[in-house]
């Protein structure tokens, strides 16, 4: 089995205040723990380890989803020394909404 590096976890493949693919967006919210993981953080920051915690699946798997929901912008990280604490991007979420209220509005016009 090779070992794969999507697109959406390269190097340097986040950068803030750019915009994304809409399809990018759509394809980490596709992954459910990346959905929980929106869950747990979005009236809370925590740290990496807390989140992982709360999954049954290694804590490099929680490292990969937490990567490719801060590349679309959905995640906001801070460090404190070694740690890294985890808080949703309301910037995110809100573009998010907008790309939800577009395709709404363009599938009400057939």
């Amino acid at each position: 089995m090779r070992n794969r590096t999507s697109r959406l976890t390269k190097p340097g493949a986040y950068i803030l205040g750019v915009t994304l693919d809409p399809g990018d967006l759509l394809r980490a919210l596709a992954e459910p723990r990346r959905r929980a993981i929106l869950r747990l953080v979005a009236r809370t920051e925590l740290p990496a380890g807390d989140i992982a915690a709360a999954f049954d699946v290694t804590r490099p798997a929680i490292s990969q989803h937490l990567t490719v929901l801060r590349t679309v912008g959905l995640l906001h990280e801070r460090r404190d020394g070694t740690r890294r604490y985890y808080r949703t991007r309301t910037e995110g979420l809100a573009e998010l909404r907008a790309l939800l209220d577009e395709l709404d509005a363009d599938g009400g016009a057939g």
